[in-house]
């Protein structure tokens, strides 16, 4: 039985042969008649796909250069538009004038004023299980705080990440036979640090420390919510951590020579004292931008945030930036297609040797960081800081994360001007948020 079992099979197998060959004499299969192998595919319909970013500052030049050319070559049936964000162009008179956005680009801190306020939301979970997209690439906070914001779904997909760090002007510490800061430093030791080099020379002022308290505190390393989700109240005056990380930062304006006026304690002259003047020997900031694009920023280098002594070795916060796919969009499977691609190992490499940092775990990519950009190589520069090796667990943002940011600096403002203390400056902010809530509710 077995040996006429295994017969029929030969036999079997020759027929299939036969047939397989027959396309290539007279009368043969169905391939020969239509005269191939099969139809080719499809080309793809044209789709045209509308960009949209949640700040201003992205012009549609630098928008092509960053994403649309590298669309337009990978997906030749796509035509990426980008609107920038000015007047006449916000997301309300937008949508009043009838006009669809298919991505919209945004901060975790731009992502509920923004995307959630004009409930403009999708999840694109089927999306990601339907391409069998793995979302283990991205370094897990990323991943972790689109969930908490889309209550368990996914928005959008990180495209680029930052943190914080600390910048610091090698000439200035060269000028005055201090050392240079170092990565892992504790804010105690990088306040006796800036007091050293807070001083008068030629004439002069140098500032020993400047920073962005906004980003600080959105960035936190203690990982305080503005808002508390449970109860949608502020936690400015509810946890004293926040004291302890204000009180922080009050003690480098308390500097003799460190302190600030009306105008100085604003960010734009913060970062032009650093930046521009080159009279601040540090400044703590976001990470993501490229300092060294200048020609005459050579000086500068930078060192991991520094850290607070309750939380050895944990890092700020990371800030990534998302490409979402909204409810309006009539293309949402096109769009999925192109935001994948750009948080794909390929694209995001070029991205990473271009100077800007990924949300990608992949080593290699991040290894790569700068190779392409003139301005980051053969300076020996210490660009592994930029992102810290432990990131703090991210703290839950809200629909009101703007109002908060607001009603914070405003308190920060009376504090670093000596006209409020801690608790009263940040009983002050927690109860405007709450009012400002309030009203917004009302609406």
């Amino acid at each position: 039985m077995a040996r006429c079992r295994w017969t029929a099979c030969l036999g079997i197998a020759a027929m299939l042969m036969l047939a397989a060959c027959g396309g290539n004499g007279e009368g043969g299969g169905s391939d020969a008649a239509s005269g191939g192998d099969s139809a080719p595919p499809k080309p793809a319909e044209p789709v045209t796909l509308q960009f949209f970013h949640t700040s201003t500052g992205v012009s549609v030049d630098k928008f092509m250069d960053d994403y649309g050319n590298a669309i337009k070559k990978k997906f030749p049936h796509v035509t990426p538009v980008f609107t920038p964000l000015g007047k006449g162009n916000t997301i309300p008179e937008l949508i009043a004038a009838g006009n669809t956005i298919d991505i919209l680009w945004a901060s975790i801190g731009h992502l509920h004023g923004n995307l959630l306020e004009y409930n403009l939301q999708y999840d694109m979970s089927e999306l990601i299980k339907k391409s069998n997209f793995d979302l283990n690439r991205f370094e897990p906070t990323s991943i972790e705080m689109m969930r908490q914001s889309a209550k368990g779904g996914i928005y959008g997909l990180p495209i680029g990440n930052s943190s914080a760090a600390l910048f610091y002007n090698k000439d200035l510490f060269d000028k005055f036979g201090v050392p240079y800061p170092k990565d892992g430093m504790t804010w105690d030791e990088t306040y006796e640090l800036a007091k050293r080099m807070t001083r008068q020379d030629g004439g002069k002022l140098y500032r020993g420390m400047t920073f962005s308290f906004q980003h600080m505190a959105l960035l936190n390393q203690f990982s305080l919510p503005h808002i508390d989700p449970a109860s949608g109240k502020a936690t400015f005056s509810s946890d004293s951590k926040w004291a302890v990380f204000t009180d922080n930062f009050l003690r480098f304006n308390r500097i003799p020579g460190n302190e600030v006026d009306a105008k100085q304690m604003l960010l734009a002259y913060q970062s032009s004292a650093f930046f521009d003047e080159k009279i601040s020997a540090m400044h703590a900031t976001l990470s993501g931008g490229n300092p060294w694009a200048s020609d005459n920023m050579g000086m500068i280098d930078v060192v991991t945030l520094p850290t607070f002594k309750e939380l050895p070795g944990v890092g700020p916060q990371g800030y990534p930036y998302y490409f979402n796919i909204t409810s309006m969009s009539k293309h949402k499977e096109q769009a999925f297609e192109v935001i994948a691609y750009l948080a794909s190992d390929e694209f995001q490499m070029e991205r990473s040797k271009k100077g800007f940092l990924s949300a990608l775990k992949n080593p290699a990519v991040h290894q790569a960081f700068g190779q392409d950009s003139p301005s980051l190589q053969g300076k020996g520069l210490n660009l592994k800081a930029l992102i810290p090796e432990k990131l703090a667990r991210p703290a839950l943002k809200t629909k009101y994360q703007s109002i908060a940011d607001q009603r914070l600096m405003a308190g920060w403002y009376e504090m670093v001007q000596g006209k409020k203390d801690v608790n009263t400056g940040l009983g002050q902010a927690a109860e405007t948020t709450d009012k400002a809530i309030e009203a917004q509710k009302g609406k």
